[in-house]
């Protein structure tokens, strides 16, 4: 436990929980909490308008939340028990009103962080339906076949047309075997 947290007691004179759950969005949003920068004058500015401090208690203070949210969120868990560890944390060294107060909360705020973190990672597209038409040209003996996969991204879905002739088609299935075969591996 670091002397920093006891500046959290600060946070006693919060208006409301509402404004320090915007508090706490504030400084989790507006800082990259895994590499140290200067503070961020707007975040220093809320905290000085919304509690009434001088600009060096709001540096101290935001310094403080940060300290205790890049401590928070190491620990958090979507399972876990983020009350917890916020009451262990800061019993005695913070207000109990402001423990309480936290340990309400950020558990809520980590989820919503959590899952706002994963909606925001780009995926790969998935592949949402599979239609072909074989054809078979008027006076020729090789046969190809046309393959349209519907590719859904974030963004929407796409259709993606190509055709094969029919050793392309034995090259794709014999790859897809290997890819299945690597999977029943991996599955066992």
């Amino acid at each position: 436990m670091t002397n920093s947290l006891a500046l959290l007691s600060l946070l006693a004179s919060a208006p409301n929980k509402s404004a320090l759950a915007t508090l706490l969005n504030r400084v989790y949003l507006q800082t990259p909490l895994l590499s140290p920068s200067p503070f961020p004058p707007p975040t220093v500015s809320t905290v000085m308008d919304a509690f009434s401090l001088t600009a060096d208690q709001s540096e101290d203070l935001y310094a403080a939340l940060l300290s205790f949210l890049k401590q928070t969120l190491h620990q958090h868990t979507p399972s876990g028990n983020t009350a917890g560890f916020v009451t262990t944390l800061l019993s005695g060294e913070v207000d109990e009103r402001v423990v309480t107060l936290l340990s309400t909360i950020v558990p809520t705020l980590c989820d919503n962080w959590r899952k706002a973190s994963l909606a925001s990672k780009p995926s790969p597209p998935k592949l949402s339906s599979v239609d072909w038409q074989v054809s078979m040209p008027l006076g020729n003996d090789s046969a190809s076949v046309t393959m349209q996969l519907g590719v859904e991204s974030a963004a929407a879905e796409d259709k993606v047309v190509f055709e094969m002739s029919t050793q392309g088609v034995d090259t794709f299935i014999a790859g897809l075997s290997k890819i299945k075969a690597q999977l029943s591996k991996v599955a066992m």
